[in-house]
């Protein structure tokens, strides 16, 4: 790509917009629409999950807080299938939502297009009360790979996803 003095490119010159350049001063690759997508339907993931915390005390919640010892290597594997599945129904049986609150299109096409969703079983720790978290990989369709820790809900005697939060980029 050209650039004149001051270093700016030159009209015409601009990288496509999936195109993985790093950005010049920190060497970090540049936000693309893939990375995009899945950080906006991480985001809702939060905020929904942040609405769950605030609702807890409703009776759906309250019936199913015994202790339970985790999710089975089952559940997981349904948790991770239903997060890409791109459909309403999956993505609704894998993330608590509170009553009557739907996700995007956008979302729902931002989880639909990972590559992958694993769910570390190994790694599973049941806190108590209905509580519990989960080491999580996901691969973007352009082959980026994150780290995130999975905040588990026992909702209506299922496991389902709360809130996540960000490990590492790879």
């Amino acid at each position: 790509m050209k650039r004149d003095r001051s270093g700016d490119l030159l009209a015409g010159n601009s990288p496509a917009p999936t195109e993985r350049a790093a950005d010049e001063t920190t060497g970090r690759p540049r936000l693309t629409r893939a990375r995009f997508m899945l950080a906006a339907a991480l985001v809702v993931a939060v905020i929904v999950a942040v609405a769950i915390v605030i609702s807890s005390g409703g009776a759906r919640h309250e019936a199913s807080r015994a202790k339970s010892g985790g999710p089975s290597a089952s559940r997981l594997a349904r948790l991770e299938s239903d997060v890409k599945s791109g459909t309403l129904a999956g993505v609704t049986d894998a993330i608590a939502l509170p009553a009557g609150v739907q996700l995007s299109a956008a979302a729902l096409q931002g989880l639909a297009s990972l590559r992958s969703v694993v769910l570390n079983g190994a790694s599973v720790r049941d806190i108590g009360d209905g509580i519990g978290t989960v080491q999580a990989t996901s691969v973007t369709a352009s082959g980026a790979r994150q780290t995130w820790t999975a905040t588990l809900v026992l909702d209506g005697g299922r496991w389902k996803l709360a809130a996540t939060s960000v490990g590492a980029s790879q």
